[in-house]
């Protein structure tokens, strides 16, 4: 048997909860209530301050993409504005990165340089 000093604690009895007197409800207590455990209520504005660190986070992502979206629309206004094909002139569209495509053509027009040289040389007496 361990060795206490006081009283001993019922089994039953939650740490934390005021228990009730014995011979019921005083006629002028019963504007009290019960309140939750300490570390319940602890729990709960943790939980509260976490939703709203979580609301403000997300206040603060619709904010940017509200921006974002205006942005958008306003860029979109712009493009929508302008002619899609101007009359007279051939439009080309290509699929490839402009860079890519750069590299290729400039390969291109080099192996025909390089070509047109040789064949410079040749006519040469």
């Amino acid at each position: 048997m361990s060795e206490r000093s006081g009283p001993k604690q019922s089994h039953h009895r939650r740490r934390g909860h005021r228990q009730k007197p014995k011979g019921g409800n005083l006629p002028n207590d019963s504007h009290i209530e019960e309140q939750p455990p300490l570390d319940e209520h602890l729990r709960g504005i943790a939980s509260l301050e976490r939703l709203r660190d979580r609301v403000e986070v997300a206040s603060r992502e619709l904010r940017k993409l509200r921006e974002e979206n205006a942005a958008l629309a306003a860029r979109l206004s712009e493009l929508e504005s302008r002619p899609f094909l101007l009359e007279g002139e051939t439009t080309i569209s290509f699929d490839e990165d402009p860079e890519v495509l750069r590299r290729k053509v400039t390969g291109f027009i080099e192996a025909i340089d390089r070509y047109l040289q040789k064949e410079e040389n040749l006519d040469e007496p």
